[in-house]
């Protein structure tokens, strides 16, 4: 998607391959077999993009938004109950349930990370306390995801990547994820998309 050059807050889906940064990601999460990277040019500061990524609601996002209830509502039938407020920034809610800030070195990039049978209706979120717990889990029969949102200055915009990763603990936990991925990534590509389109759309506001 390409949007005139002439708009300030111009939007463009560029190819990951031509823009490499050292993530903070790499310390908590190495790159493997699950890996999914969605990017976007926005002719504005890094400053003002993390922003905006941090203060997303699922409002901002009706389609990922309502993927995102979905998943939660199947989670909530199994007996684990996860709080879901449009109104509230994904980012503070994610923390709420179970995910643990890996990472802030905003404005350059944020971690946040996971651990769970995610395959599993209620996800089977493991409690972290904190990035060096998440480092030093090593329990057999688990994923550790871990989500990156990291924001360069190029040229005078800002190249902005949401890029998820997720490794097994042992190759049980390696296969059972496996088929989970392959039904959950087309959702979650839209879900990054929306939020990469909702950032341009707060900031053009």
């Amino acid at each position: 998607m390409d949007v005139n050059s002439s708009d300030p807050y111009a939007l463009s889906m560029i190819p990951d391959t031509k823009f490499a940064p050292e993530l903070a990601l790499d310390r908590f999460v190495k790159a493997g077999r699950f890996v999914s990277v969605h990017s976007a040019q926005i002719a504005t500061s890094r400053d003002e993009v993390i922003s905006a990524l941090w203060s997303l609601t699922p409002a901002d996002i009706p389609l990922g938004g309502s993927l995102l209830a979905i998943r939660l509502a199947i989670a909530r039938l199994a007996g684990k109950p996860f709080r879901y407020v449009r109104a509230e920034p994904l980012v503070t809610q994610f923390l709420d349930q179970g995910f643990v800030l890996l990472a802030d070195e905003r404005p350059s990039e944020l971690v946040l990370g996971a651990i769970g049978r995610f395959w599993r209706p209620t996800s089977d979120l493991q409690n972290v306390a904190d990035a060096n717990a998440f480092v030093q889990f090593h329990k057999p029969g688990f994923c550790k995801a871990a989500v990156s949102f990291h924001c360069a200055e190029v040229e005078g915009e800002t190249h902005v990547s949401i890029e998820t990763r997720v490794l097994a603990t042992d190759a049980r936990a390696d296969r059972a994820f496996a088929p989970y991925w392959v039904l959950v990534r087309t959702g979650g590509g839209i879900l990054r998309w929306e939020m990469l389109a909702a950032v341009k759309r707060k900031l053009r506001s």
